[in-house]
């Protein structure tokens, strides 16, 4: 019985590091992304809409980007993801991709 927990918490151990992420190369993105497109159903619009309140922490905890960034929400109610033209979204043109 001890020797298969020390087996079990060694395969833990090895499972846990090969599913570790290695670190990205690119660290920055140049230029820096300026606007955020929230992408989902009525829960994300209902009281008052997500973006408002992501723009609101941002305008709180970094008063100094103010003006800076923008969020738009696109939300078809009681959709799934799969509802969303994503690559009509980011095409340039549509509206959204800037």
């Amino acid at each position: 019985m001890k020797f298969a927990k020390i087996i079990a918490v060694v395969l833990f151990v090895f499972c846990s590091t090969a599913l570790a992420q290695t670190s990205p190369k690119v660290k920055r993105l140049n230029p820096q992304p300026k606007t955020l497109l929230l992408v989902g159903n009525s829960f994300f619009y209902f009281n008052d809409s997500m973006h408002r309140f992501v723009g609101g922490m941002v305008a709180e905890g970094m008063p100094e980007l103010r003006g800076q960034y923008r969020a738009t929400s696109v939300t078809i109610s009681g959709s799934g993801l799969n509802w969303h033209d994503m690559e009509g979204y980011l095409k340039p043109g549509s509206g959204m991709a800037s």
